[in-house]
């Protein structure tokens, strides 16, 4: 009998087949991002994100990223000194260019400035501000020294210039230093929620943007405060940005843009175009204003705040949450910022126009050339059958549910949602949902026909057998850990928890941790084949094992974000789904692995059997053998733990296991690798 399978390669080379290969962004003109930091320099844009810095030099046509020599982090922000720029990564590095962001020199040690949340630069002397408190530097980074703090001026959020003055807003009101940091006085005088988020200078007015107080003003360099009414809706008295254009006030707040073109006598507020989602910062160009939003990237607006436009080519800082792929083309499901399609394989990028509001895309499915799309954005399903220029929704079945993932069966398609299980006609136009299950928020399903897999939430699966009608629960003896995802590969079924990855050969019945002695934690999704096996973490990335998880290793190069989402295989490719750095790919072959599209071969030129064994197993070799070989034993911790030789002339070998303990084991015959259960 022949199959399709999958040759694994010698786990000892698993780490040098590794070394070469890299994920590369998918980003030429699609997605957007949060936006946390914007620095306009000459007629350039700068913006952080939490994947990097970009570029602008055409007032957001287009992006190109500025990240040699920073590594991984959220950037919160971005100060310039003549030519020297410097940046600030959350989790304590500093950075500095002098060559207009094309390279980066790290300026500090992460340890000594945890938790950063700001920079300013006086005098040339360097400020940083973190939540233990205030850094300083006067040679460029070379030596950082912490000034003196009191109880209240630890958290700090916001630091600027004034005169000769240095002003720090923390989350206990504003502070005022006149000699560089070494005395403060507190600042509060009309100040009710003291939490300040950023302070700023303009028109020779001092300007605070806070928590809980919406925006301040001082005329007297912070020693009273005026709170203004911004006569707009609730969530706005929250400030994060502002900035001033033509003497029009522009203020970034917790749900869109308030306006003012009369001091902030009067305000109007802005959200068309703005996505429904939190403005963290404002910058102006020339007749330009430019706002950084949550999820959705860059929009610039040229008449007062009226229009807004998407300026979101060439960024990548976005969460991506599915994708689906139809020969050349490649959707994307994100978070609060729709859909994207890409028809040359993800060179280029363009949005498509669903049935709601920009929203949640849980899950994508292709099937006969049709397009499946689950959504928080809408109340039932989603299909087009014209690649997203019109859809079709199905709400009658679904009713109130959002569709959360979907998997084909067959000529059928399960589809898990918020409230149970549904399983389609051949049409995919009827749905039937599983009458006798009761388990809210099914996030992941897997199928092996005619099985269908579950996630129950902690330490539970369950499993029908007969599409829907009756279902059974398993354990998997880790009771207080959530199962995050859950796959399957012929009869080997894997679910991701806290701990790692847990593997069952027998329908859930028991269950063998696979990554013992890993860093591998918090597993978000799986994809395996053959003997292969790639997990995604919401913290350390993805971890590939060639091995059937006997060894496992860690391949992040090129990934900015390690929270995985999703990942999906296509002939040599994979793609990743991460948050904040969108959707990425590798060649599997760079990884050492044989492309899914491999013909068919015959099964192997070795078989083992029984399997599972009890006592003896046995090797058949479909040749005489014409050297000596030798087999091992492995068990999931990578000891060897049987073994013999086999000697030239033979084509049937016998090795005795009795003495193993119950469980999974791995064994190698020459350059063959198999997994058996031991009973």
């Amino acid at each position: 009998m022949k199959r399709i399978i999958i040759v694994a390669i010698l786990f000892e080379l698993i780490i040098a087949s590794n070394a070469v290969a890299q994920w590369k962004m998918l980003n030429n003109g699609s997605f957007g991002g949060t936006i946390k930091s914007t620095l306009v320099k000459d007629k350039d844009i700068y913006i952080g994100t939490s994947c990097g810095v970009y570029l602008s030099t055409n007032k957001g046509e287009n992006w190109v990223p500025k990240n040699q020599g920073l590594t991984s982090g959220i950037i919160s922000k971005i100060v310039s000194n003549n030519e020297q720029m410097f940046l600030a990564i959350s989790s304590g590095s500093v950075y500095i260019s002098t060559d207009k962001g094309d390279f980066w020199v790290s300026i500090s040690n992460a340890d000594e400035l945890s938790e950063l949340q700001t920079l300013v630069v006086k005098d040339n002397n360097l400020f940083a501000g973190t939540t233990k408190g205030l850094y300083y530097s006067s040679n460029n980074g070379g030596l950082w020294i912490q000034k003196p703090i009191d109880s209240t001026l630890k958290d700090i959020k916001s630091l600027t210039v004034f005169g000769d003055s240095l002003y720090a807003g923390t989350n206990y009101g504003l502070y005022l230093s006149t000699d560089l940091g070494n005395t403060w006085i507190k600042k509060n005088m009309g100040i009710t929620y003291p939490i300040v988020l950023c302070l700023t200078n303009i028109n020779g007015l001092l300007w605070a943007g806070t928590e809980g107080d919406g925006l301040l003003v001082s005329t007297d360099k912070g020693e009273n405060w005026i709170q203004f009414d911004l006569q707009i809706p609730y969530n706005f008295n929250t400030v994060n940005s502002i900035s001033c254009l033509n003497d029009i006030l522009y203020v970034a707040t917790k749900n869109g843009v308030a306006i003012s073109d009369d001091w902030g006598f009067n305000w109007e507020s802005v959200t068309t175009g703005l996505f429904d989602a939190e403005v963290y910062s404002t910058a102006v160009i020339d007749n330009c204003v430019f706002a950084g939003i949550e999820n959705n990237g860059v929009i610039v607006t040229s008449d007062k705040g009226k229009n807004w436009e998407a300026k979101i080519n060439g960024l990548a800082n976005i969460n991506m949450l599915s994708i689906a792929i139809d020969g050349n083309t490649i959707y994307a499901g994100t978070e609060k910022s729709g859909l994207f399609k890409s028809i040359d394989y993800g060179k280029s990028w363009f949005k498509v126009k669903c049935n709601f509001s920009d929203g949640s895309i849980f899950s994508l499915l292709v099937k006969d050339k049709k397009l499946f799309l689950g959504s928080n954005g809408i109340k039932g399903l989603d299909i087009t059958t014209d690649a997203g220029d019109s859809w079709n929704v199905i709400t009658s079945e679904f009713k109130e549910d959002c569709v959360r993932d979907l998997k084909p069966f067959g000529n059928i398609i399960v589809a898990a949602s918020n409230t149970g299980i549904y399983f389609s006609n051949s049409t995919y136009q009827n749905w039937t949902k599983s009458k006798n299950l009761t388990i809210p928020n099914i996030s992941e399903l897997a199928v092996n026909h005619p099985n269908v897999y579950i996630t129950v939430g902690y330490g539970e699966i369950a499993l029908t057998k007969n599409d829907g009608v009756n279902w059974i629960v398993k354990k998997t003896g880790f009771e207080n850990q959530w199962i995050n995802a859950i796959a399957v590969n012929d009869n080997d079924l894997f679910v991701g928890i806290e701990k790692g990855i847990l593997l069952s050969n027998d329908e859930g019945e028991n269950w063998t941790l696979l990554n013992p002695n890993t860093e591998m934690r918090y597993v978000s999704t799986i994809m395996a084949y053959g003997s292969n096996i790639l997990v995604g973490t919401s913290d350390e990335g993805v971890f590939l094992s060639k091995d059937y998880g006997n060894t496992w290793a860690q391949i992040n190069s090129g990934l900015c974000s390690r929270f995985i989402n999703k990942f999906l295989i296509d002939g040599d490719n994979v793609f990743v789904a991460t948050g904040n750095n969108g959707l990425l790919t590798a060649k599997l072959s760079d990884f050492g692995i044989v492309s899914v599209n491999e013909k068919a071969v015959p099964e192997d030129d070795i078989s083992i059997y029984p399997n599972p064994v009890q006592n003896d197993i046995n090797i058949s070799f479909n040749e005489i053998v014409s050297q000596n070989s030798e087999i091992r034993i492995f068990d999931m911790l990578g000891q060897q733990v049987a073994g013999s030789r086999i000697p030239s002339g033979a084509k049937e070998w016998k090795l005795n296991l009795e003495g193993l303990p119950r469980g999974v084991y791995i064994v190698k015959v020459n350059d063959k690798i198999k997994r058996i259960i031991k009973l």
